[in-house]
């Protein structure tokens, strides 16, 4: 028998093979937990992402709707512009900052637009009839142009990113590459 420092070595390792038996189940069992653990926060938040992009998807899909009908419907009348500030109200929430100065800049001109529409058509306030409707004309093409820049806008938030959820599998690979560049580095 060998004596490293007055220990037995056989039955220091048995002793320590002992413990690591009945230590690995407990282990194995954790890890599985952990995994399932996993699982679960992973497709929770995915759930997460995919209602916030319905959501999303919704508001956008209303917002156009009440674009298109501010622009297509010229007849001037009171409350045309209220659709559209409610469908631009839901879409702020939903979205950060870049886009909400930009829905806010759109509800203004729209305003204006709407209101100058309806002095048009009553024939006050614009001057002669001409230059009225060239502050119409001048006004609709700056909401149009708010419109089309609003688009590249929203796209971030409209795009959804996490199709399909990765397997497990896909997870471990991807976790032993980040390991290993991390362990190169």
């Amino acid at each position: 028998m060998a004596v490293i420092a007055g220990f037995p070595l056989v039955g220091f390792a048995i002793g320590i093979l002992a413990k690591v038996a009945v230590a690995a189940p407990a282990l194995a069992a954790a890890l599985i937990a952990a995994v399932f653990a996993w699982g679960q926060w992973h497709v929770a938040r995915q759930k997460l992402v995919l209602d916030l992009f319905e959501k999303r998807y919704d508001a956008y899909k209303e917002l156009r709707s009440q674009i298109a009908n501010l622009m297509n419907n010229p007849a001037p009348r009171y409350g045309i512009d209220r659709p559209f500030h409610r469908a631009s109200y839901e879409m702020e929430y939903l979205v950060g900052d870049d886009v909400a100065k930009h829905l806010e800049t759109m509800r203004e001109v729209a305003l204006r637009l709407a209101h100058a529409r309806i002095r048009l058509e009553a024939g006050r306030g614009l001057g002669e009839p001409n230059e009225a409707a060239h502050l119409v004309a001048e006004m609709d093409a700056h909401f149009l142009e708010l419109a089309q820049e609003l688009i590249p806008l929203l796209d971030p938030y409209i795009r959804m990113g996490q199709r399909l959820p990765r397997s497990p599998m896909e997870a471990c690979r991807d976790g032993w590459k980040m390991l290993n560049a991390a362990w190169k580095a």
